[in-house]
């Protein structure tokens, strides 16, 4: 489980990754983006957490010290509850039908609904999993 738990998190950083992408062309000449209602200091913490709480795993498997195991799961459940609160505001006054409106255009909006979606649903999975592992431990 210690396995498939490291494998689900390497994807779920793969697609954090692709939706925070979004987020950081705001006001890029190459973007459409010009503003984002998402907090800045949780853009960024929010993936800090996945990625260290990725080492922090990786540091798990590599030693067998169950400790670790139990960081890396309430990092999951911090980053967790960052990434909710996220979703929350991205889809809190999401527009419907065509993405955004001519005169405001947030990088929120332009996130493909799927990709929120499997992103949210393999954090589940990837927090359930490192729950079961560290039981293990």
């Amino acid at each position: 489980m210690a396995t498939f738990a490291l494998g689900a998190w390497i994807v779920q950083i793969l697609g954090g990754a692709y939706l925070w992408s979004f987020t950081t062309g705001v006001n890029r000449p190459e973007s459409n983006a010009r503003a984002t209602r998402l907090p800045r200091s949780l853009l960024f913490v929010h993936p800090l957490l996945g990625v260290v709480g990725l080492f922090v795993w990786i540091a798990f498997l590599a030693s067998d010290e169950p400790v670790l195991a139990w960081v890396a799961f309430a990092g999951l459940l911090v980053g967790g509850g960052i990434g909710s609160f996220l979703a929350f505001r991205t889809f809190q006054d999401r527009p419907r039908g065509p993405v955004g409106s001519p005169d405001v255009r947030r990088a929120e909006h332009q996130m493909p609904v799927p990709a929120i979606g499997l992103h949210g649903f393999l954090a589940v999975v990837t927090v359930l999993a490192v729950l079961v592992a560290a039981l293990q431990a």
